[in-house]
């Protein structure tokens, strides 16, 4: 199953290309929404802010002047996707205890 993180992170490669908002229909703005209930029910209420900041700055995409700001917009949402929701979080959970029964 692929994970929001996962979803998003495809489309912000996708978006990289251009910088055009036009990686998903409708632009990121629209993209915000789903994005944020798929990741609530994800990664649970521990995350709720965490997820709400990137839908956040997923609405505020279309708003940026031009490439270069819209460039480091994605590398900036991409990094807080790779370092994902607090601990709380369920998926985080998981992650972890796969660490610690790694041999």
């Amino acid at each position: 199953m692929t994970t929001p993180i996962q979803k998003l992170t495809k489309i912000l490669h996708l978006e990289a290309e251009k910088y055009q908002d036009r990686a998903v229909f409708g632009g990121l703005i629209r993209y915000a929404d789903t994005w944020s209930r798929e990741a609530k029910a994800a990664f649970g209420p521990d995350a709720s802010s965490w997820v709400q900041a990137v839908a956040d700055r997923l609405r505020a995409y279309s708003d940026l002047p031009d490439p270069a700001t819209r460039q480091r917009a994605v590398a900036a949402l991409l990094e807080t996707l790779q370092t994902g929701p607090p601990l709380g979080a369920p998926q985080r959970e998981e992650k972890r205890e796969q660490a610690t029964a790694a041999p």
